[in-house]
């Protein structure tokens, strides 16, 4: 499954200086995101999943601060089914980023079997 968002991930000092409840509503927005996005294809799975998340930006982030940023995106997917647990027993994931382009986030989703 592949979801094209069109939002841009925080960084993690973008989501650590905001407070709790900012960061509730980052994560209830990629939710909503996510859940109108991928209406046509519910992926509810009790499978390991891998995934990649591509973030297109206009300028590049460190690459802890990229990836601590991806912690909303993972909580939605969680709330929303599509995958388990973001433990690495669950799910398997690769976090980059590119400029130039459309600014959007791309997630990818791919169980065992479609690899």
């Amino acid at each position: 499954m592949k979801l094209e968002i069109d939002r841009l991930i925080k960084s993690r000092n973008q989501l650590d200086h905001m407070h709790w409840s900012k960061r509730h509503r980052e994560t209830k927005d990629w939710e909503r995101l996510i859940k109108y996005t991928c209406l046509a294809e519910p992926l509810k799975t009790k499978q390991k999943i891998f995934a990649r998340i591509t973030s297109n930006r206009k300028r590049l982030l460190d690459q802890d601060n990229l990836v601590g940023g991806c912690k909303p995106v993972l909580d939605a997917l969680k709330r929303l089914g599509l995958i388990v647990d973001d433990s690495p027993k669950w799910l398997e994931i690769k976090v980059n980023q590119k400029t130039g382009g459309d600014v959007n986030t791309v997630i990818l989703l791919k169980t065992e079997g479609e690899l």
